[in-house]
């Protein structure tokens, strides 16, 4: 089933070269000329992506996208905005609001389509933990939400020059949440997996580049690490190596210059997105063992106890 997307931009050429581009890379596009008929399309259709223009006629941009995220869908969509300038406090009141990420012109059709597939990629891994945790739901395996949300666990591949350190540091330092570092060589020490990060920062440096991408690769192959998010730290704001970190794994991508609020909401997105994964799974374990165990005694159940026998009659034969 295709991915849907819904254009909103009152620019009926912005709206046609977005919809051919999008449906070229096999997206169900839907358009929209106004803010009144995107939430109209939106509640009529879901779709899983919003592309919306930062300057409508009429229409606050935030407003809209308040708007969006709180029609009904049983998987939220994420919304890209495309704007005009390039401003850090626009750019924040809009992910403030709800907005994903925004884009500046000239938009660059590689970065777009790489930021879209990133998407797709957590959002389909989403819905494969939902529909298993679903059933989790039926037999009453459903979590009461927790009020208390401790600070997220933000470490970051450690880049070896005492500057780019520093920068790093500097960086998450300013954030809400609990920052370190580890060496990416030590995917495998027993003190991570006691304490498993919620987000990795990789360091994307024009200049050596490679070895962040190396580590973007690595990262989720590590025990400790293999559910975090990754996000990319980009050194010059290149959009080509964004392009390229998000389409090798990276969750987001965020210049090291960014406004420190800007940082801490990027980081602040992945953790709540990871937790939620986190309960997903948690969901899908209890299922699993209520399948194989007795809940007043337990004991295995007979299903389980037959599967074992007959691996332990295999084991002599």
């Amino acid at each position: 089933m295709p991915v849907k997307v819904l254009i909103i931009d009152d620019v009926a050429t912005n709206r046609i070269v977005l919809k051919v581009k999008l449906s070229a890379a096999s997206y169900e596009v839907f358009q929209a000329e106004s803010a009144r008929e995107g939430v109209e399309i939106a509640a009529r259709e879901t779709p899983d992506i919003y592309v919306v223009a930062a300057e409508l006629e009429g229409e606050s941009s935030a407003d809209l996208i308040s708007r969006l995220t709180a029609l009904p869908n049983p998987s939220p969509a994420s919304i890209v905005v495309i704007s005009e300038t390039d401003c850090p406090s626009s750019r924040l009141q809009l992910m403030q609001a709800g907005a994903f990420d925004v884009l500046v012109k000239p938009l660059c059709d590689t970065l777009l389509q790489a930021r879209l597939r990133s998407i797709c990629r957590r959002r389909h891994k989403r819905q494969d933990l939902a529909l298993t945790s679903d059933k989790a739901d039926a037999l009453g395996f459903d979590e009461t939400p927790s009020v208390f949300a401790p600070r997220g666990r933000i470490r970051a591949c450690d880049p070896g020059a005492e500057d780019l350190r520093t920068h790093l540091q500097t960086l998450a330092g300013r954030s809400s949440h609990d920052f370190g570092f580890y060496p990416s060589s030590a995917r495998n020490d027993a003190p991570l997996s006691a304490c498993a990060p919620d987000v990795v920062l990789v360091l994307i440096d024009g200049d050596a580049g490679k070895a962040g991408f190396t580590q973007l690769a690595e990262v989720p192959l590590a025990d400790p690490t293999r559910h975090a998010r990754l996000i990319g730290v980009l050194r010059d704001g290149s959009v080509t190596l964004a392009a390229k970190a998000l389409d090798l794994g990276a969750d987001d991508v965020v210049d090291i210059d960014a406004p420190p609020e800007e940082v801490d909401l990027r980081i602040s997105t992945q953790v709540q997105g990871k937790r939620a994964d986190d309960s997903l799974r948690r969901k899908v374990q209890t299922s699993l063992e209520a399948a194989v165990t007795d809940p007043l005694t337990g004991l295995y159940s007979r299903r389980y106890a037959l599967s074992a026998l007959e691996r332990l009659r295999d084991a002599h034969l």
